[in-house]
């Protein structure tokens, strides 16, 4: 008995693995279509004139608010 409970833990959190993996790619793949809208909206303001282009950071995985040491949501 307690090996069929044992078995049927282990396959509940297989599928519970796999749905966060699925929604760990879709958290990525949503970071990096913000990355490139805003690399695209920054680039027409620098075309524009209404930015300077040189003070457009260039984008990067450490530009991230927890890496740069971020901010905070109080509830």
């Amino acid at each position: 008995m307690q090996v069929t409970c044992l078995e049927m833990e282990k396959a509940r959190r297989g599928v519970e693995r796999a749905a966060a993996l699925v929604r760990i790619q879709d958290i990525d793949s949503r970071l990096a279509a913000i990355d490139r809208e805003r690399e695209a909206i920054l680039l027409k303001l620098a075309a524009s004139g209404a930015l300077d282009p040189s003070s457009v950071p260039e984008s990067s995985p450490s530009s991230s608010p927890s890496a740069a040491g971020g901010f905070r949501i109080q509830y």
